[in-house]
Order: C-alpha cells, then sequence, then structure tokens
C-alpha cells in the first residue's frame, strides 16, 4: 500500500532550497518515490476550509510506509536535511494510503 509524504515549506531562501531540491530528487528516486505535487512557491494555493494557510505543498508518493521511513532514515537523505532547514521551514507528515 501506498504513503504519502505531505510537506509544508516556507522557503526564505531560493537559491539553497534549489540546490536542496536538486540533490535530494536522486535520492527520492533511489527509494521509489514521486512527486505528485509540487507546484512553484509563490503559486497560488486555494483554502476552500479550516485555517490552514500553507506557503508551499508538495505531495511525494512512496510504494510502501516502510520505503518512507527508510528513506527518512537513510544516511543519503539525513545528511541533506540541515540543507533543507537552512533554506526553508518545513511542517512533514507521513499518512498511509488506501
Amino acid at each position: 500500500m501506498p504513503a504519502y509524504f505531505i510537506v509544508d515549506l516556507d522557503i526564505h531562501d531560493r537559491a539553497g532550497f534549489q540546490a536542496y531540491a536538486d540533490a535530494v530528487r536522486p535520492v527520492l528516486e533511489k527509494f521509489g518515490a514521486r512527486y505528485l505535487v509540487a507546484g512553484p512557491a509563490g503559486e497560488a494555493i486555494e483554502v476552500l476550509e479550516g485555517d490552514w494557510i500553507p506557503k508551499k505543498v508538495t505531495v511525494i508518493e512512496f510504494p510502501t510506509m516502510q520505503r518512507a521511513k527508510d528513506f527518512y532514515q537513510s544516511p543519503d537523505f539525513r545528511q541533506l536535511v540541515g540543507l533543507r532547514r537552512r533554506s526553508a521551514r518545513a511542517n512533514l507528515i507521513l499518512v498511509g494510503g488506501v
């Protein structure tokens, strides 16, 4: 069953974040992940209900929950986390698919 990272990003250093995005893509692919939603920052997000006002939403699909956890805990990803944290604030959740 697939699993999904849902990420709300507030990017404050576009060049730094682009470096992170370029570096993380092959690591994601190594774990069988693919982007489902990754619109450009600043693109309009329409809030239909509630008071959550995300800046940029990214959804990444993994083949299984375990592959998502393996990715998140992998040394390849862990070495990139600092780059992301220096360039953006993130809220990240992992949810199982149906």
